[in-house]
């Protein structure tokens, strides 16, 4: 036989070795059943306080063994194949949640954060002020600086180092300001050759 109740209470058991979680539910009529609660191996979710239990009568004991719950504040949103887990906060309402969709992305929702697994390969990261993304194509944006996938760097906002350490030539060129490469130039002086064509002078 089966009954359905209100969860009051658990209680995690250590008998004889054997970690277990008891579970006290209100079934109605001013009686109250304790059991054992039976779920998927791996999965700590203790209930919480008016979550409605379904109990099955367990022959060994004489009591029952609880083998599921229903959340009946939040509405569940997954569809036919997803899986979604979520847990909640002290009044109940729906604190962080792992969501896993059937076009093959994954949402990570925290309080404060959130991680995106697109189908298509690309990742978001963020923390409100912060984020972090990899496009398809491998690109990487951190709060508006771009890596391209062979290391290249663009930013529109101001570079700050103790040190820049930089090789190239003028074949090569390393470092460039307003077209002018830092490897290579010359300057003209007073009274010497003035510098090869290609090359700066004292008001270039």
């Amino acid at each position: 036989m089966g009954l359905i109740g209100s969860q009051l209470s658990f209680a995690r058991v250590l008998l004889d070795g054997i970690h277990s979680t008891d579970a006290k539910i209100d079934t109605g009529g001013g009686e109250n059943r304790t059991g054992k609660i039976f779920g998927t191996p791996g999965d700590d979710s203790p209930p919480m306080a008016e979550d409605y239990a379904v109990a099955v009568d367990d022959p060994r004991t004489g009591g029952v063994a609880v083998v599921g719950y229903i959340d009946p504040n939040n509405a569940g949103t997954a569809e036919a194949g997803e899986r979604r887990i979520y847990s909640r906060d002290e009044s109940g309402a729906v604190i962080a949640e792992v969501y896993l969709q059937k076009d093959g992305s994954v949402s990570v929702l925290g309080a404060g954060a959130s991680l995106e697994l697109g189908a298509d390969g690309a990742v978001a990261m963020a923390n409100g002020p912060g984020s972090i993304a990899i496009d398809a194509a491998g690109v990487v944006t951190i709060n508006g600086v771009t890596i391209d996938t062979a290391g290249n760097i663009t930013t529109g906002a101001t570079v700050a180092a103790a040190d820049v350490a930089a090789t190239g030539s003028v074949e090569a060129p390393s470092v460039v300001g307003a077209g002018l490469e830092l490897v290579g130039h010359a300057h003209a002086y007073a009274g010497l050759t003035p510098p090869a064509v290609g090359t700066t002078g004292p008001n270039q």
